[in-house]
């Protein structure tokens, strides 16, 4: 049991919450739980160490599907470190390639002061050290 755990804390995908309750249905967990510095309830399903979130439980169920099916990434192949896309197609590509779940993404974003449109680049400076940045860097390195 981690630190975080022994005090009704939940850290999952950087994200810290304050754990409300866990219902565990075989390798599934559904954890209620209210973020830090939020005051909404919301959820956490985790499957064999994946973790997924959401505002409701169907919500972190599809989230959690979405990051254990295979993503098609083919589509971003032929970007380049200065092609310049939009920030609905910086989101896409960021979830598809790292697998981050919706309400990660949307906490994130809430968080920044975004522009319309960047260039994958400065995608990658703007996320450093956020969940999946490494994965996403290196997708485009190669």
């Amino acid at each position: 049991m981690s630190a975080f755990a022994s005090v009704g804390i939940l850290f999952a995908d950087g994200i810290s919450a304050k754990k409300l309750s866990c219902r565990i249905y075989g390798e599934i967990s559904i954890h209620s739980v209210i973020i830090v510095g939020k005051t909404k309830k919301s959820y956490v399903i985790e499957r064999n160490g994946v973790y997924s979130h959401g505002d409701t439980i169907a919500d972190a169920r599809a989230s959690l599907i979405y990051k254990l099916s295979d993503r098609d990434t083919s589509r971003f192949n032929d970007w380049m470190l200065d092609t310049v896309i939009s920030l609905e197609d910086a989101i896409l590509s960021y979830r598809a390639i790292t697998g981050a779940c919706e309400l990660g993404t949307r906490a994130f974003c809430e968080k920044q002061k975004l522009k319309k449109r960047y260039k994958i680049n400065e995608i990658i400076e703007l996320t450093s050290g956020a969940y999946g940045s490494e994965v996403y860097r290196k997708f485009f390195s190669a």
